[in-house]
């Protein structure tokens, strides 16, 4: 498989599905060794499985195999490849989201409605403009805004390698437009979101592809 330009491919995965995976011609000892930065047993196991799947979904855009993979971390701890290939990953404790791209990418699955989000956090990590279009909703459109920016905006950090090391608030988000623009820059980022899962990027995409399974994938 080869990726395509301007083209971002966004693989659904939900992780009980592949709990069988041999991991002995997947991970190699740098797998392994980060894993061991985990304190507890579950937590391990759950970052070993996701490592899994994302070096065999890499493996199928560059022909490297899946154990000779090694992901690299910038100082700010985003993770990355050498290789012509950008990816970024979004996780719960059920589902792994990959998004793949030629291009730099951020991608972060949107939050639940379960997620709370008190008052003084909405000022925290809100703009003037987002505070005031979420004031001028009708308040059953509150909270969907509420994840919706929340969930953008952590795509966004991701696209540029910061995570919570800035300031949210120096991101503004226009859902309508579908773009973010960052403080005292010119240049927005594209914001898409499909199935769920918010997808920034600094070029415009012609076309989003979603697979949700990949059953077909060589192990």
């Amino acid at each position: 498989m080869l990726l395509s330009t301007n083209i971002i491919y966004v693989w659904l995965i939900t992780l009980s599905r592949y709990k069988s995976l041999n991991y002995d011609i997947i991970l190699n000892i740098n797998d392994y060794k980060k894993a061991n930065e985990f304190i507890y047993k579950k937590h391990k196991n759950a970052f070993l499985l996701r490592r899994a799947i994302l070096k065999l979904i890499i493996s199928q855009y560059t022909d490297i195999p899946a154990l000779k993979i090694n992901i690299l971390y910038t100082k700010n701890s985003k993770p990355y490849i050498n290789s012509t290939l950008h990816f970024n990953t979004s996780y719960t404790d059920q589902h792994l989201t990959i998004g793949l791209s030629s291009n730099n990418i951020g991608i972060d699955i949107e939050k639940s409605a379960g997620l709370s989000i008190s008052n003084d956090l909405i000022e925290l990590f809100m703009s003037k403009n987002e505070i005031a279009t979420y004031t001028n909703l009708k308040e059953h459109k509150q909270k969907d805004y509420l994840y919706a920016i929340w969930s953008a905006k952590e795509a966004v950090m991701k696209l540029l390698g910061t995570g919570f090391l800035m300031d949210p608030k120096d991101i503004t988000v226009d859902l309508h437009n579908k773009k973010a623009n960052i403080k005292n820059t010119k240049n927005s980022i594209y914001l898409y979101k499909k199935q769920g899962v918010y997808i920034a990027t600094n070029i415009h995409t012609e076309k989003i592809i979603v697979l949700d399974s990949f059953l077909h994938i060589r192990n």
